[in-house]
């Protein structure tokens, strides 16, 4: 980082963020698998992309022969 840059960085902001990565340096990792299981939203993402994929696939036949 320039010392241009660096310069416009408040000095508490600085210590604050070197605390925090140490914090992390310092913490275990957590134990288990991490699971990220499904939301609401990622079903309906799903289903409509199923049935988009249905509808182009139903319809492709007749678009390619005209």
């Amino acid at each position: 980082m320039s010392s241009n840059v660096r310069s416009r960085i408040p000095n508490w902001v600085m210590q604050e963020l070197l605390q925090r990565l140490q914090t992390e340096i310092n913490t275990p990792p957590p134990q288990g698998t991490i699971y990220r299981g499904f939301s609401m939203l990622k079903i309906i993402v799903f289903l409509v992309n199923i049935a988009v994929f249905i509808y182009l696939l139903r319809d492709f036949p007749k678009n390619k022969a005209e």
